[in-house]
């Protein structure tokens, strides 16, 4: 574990200068290192899971983390749309493309150990990247049936998924070679949709979800993967959890997001979280 956690730089990537945040060791080890680049959730940040970049580039990674252009924290403009849903996935292969490019932090990257993870909407982005083919008419007709759902708030009523063109996505990048899934959205995934994920998985499924009911999303994306994959559910925890733990000063300002179910223990998860993720990546990235 390196004395000098990390350094942030601000990268920017693909055609809309995007910020993209990025750590690293300081100072940088030998050899070349393994990359893992993080989607966060919709209407988040770069900077949504600084915790889990922290701790994994004081372990030996190059992390970057993108802010997906048009669902942000500054940038509504796409969220709930099929632009949405088509373009996650294609801004993780130009956050990808941004980092090996750069001059900073591209010779420093083994290619060939590159892994993702994905909260929420974030966890949709990187099972596509991983292989997965979402199908765009899927959550009007989820939720035409499946009311109970949640997510179905998020769904815009002027913008029928529907009618739009070319409502299949498929985006897989063949250089990920693992991904972690955090409280996944699943309800744009049909039943074989999953059948072409043949990387390392490890999901996780918040077990008080409050956004992503199930067994809608991360429960249905746990049935339907046919690779054996490690699958975690996390007693207690609100959807919010994989969030990094907020200063108390802020959690007032910050709302929901900063809020966890009574008896969960943020921090204390996060600690554990951490080392999982780091435990996964070791042994999926490890070139053997």
């Amino acid at each position: 574990m390196h004395a000098a956690l990390w350094t942030l730089l601000t990268l920017t990537y693909g055609a809309a200068h995007a910020p993209m945040a990025a750590w690293h060791p300081s100072p940088w080890p030998p050899g070349k290192l393994p990359l893992v680049v993080i989607s966060h959730g919709a209407g988040g940040s770069e900077r949504g899971h600084h915790d889990t970049a922290e701790y994994l580039a004081a372990h030996g990674y190059v992390v970057v983390a993108p802010r997906h252009v048009g669902d942000n924290v500054e940038d509504h403009s796409a969220q709930g749309t099929p632009r949405m849903w088509r373009d996650r996935p294609l801004q993780l292969r130009a956050a990808i493309d941004a980092a090996l490019a750069d001059p900073a932090l591209g010779s420093h990257i083994d290619r060939a150990r590159i892994g993702a993870f994905g909260y929420s909407a974030g966890g949709y982005t990187v099972l596509v990247a991983a292989g997965a083919v979402a199908d765009l008419q899927r959550p009007q007709h989820h939720c035409r049936a499946h009311r109970d759902d949640a997510f179905c708030r998020e769904i815009h009523d002027g913008d029928s998924l529907v009618d739009t063109p070319e409502p299949i996505v498929h985006a897989r990048d063949r250089r990920i070679r693992a991904v972690v899934v955090a409280a996944p959205v699943g309800a744009l995934f049909d039943d074989v949709a999953l059948a072409d994920v043949t990387i390392p998985i490890r999901l996780y499924r918040a077990g008080a979800d409050e956004l992503l009911t199930q067994p809608y999303h991360a429960e249905r994306v746990h049935e339907h993967l046919r690779r054996a994959h490690e699958y975690v559910v996390v007693p207690g925890a609100g959807h919010y959890a994989f969030l990094a733990p907020f200063p108390p000063e802020l959690k007032q300002k910050i709302g929901s997001p900063a809020e966890d179910p009574p008896g969960f223990d943020r921090a204390a998860f996060h600690s554990r979280l951490n080392a999982e993720l780091l435990a996964f990546f070791a042994k999926s990235l490890s070139g053997s």
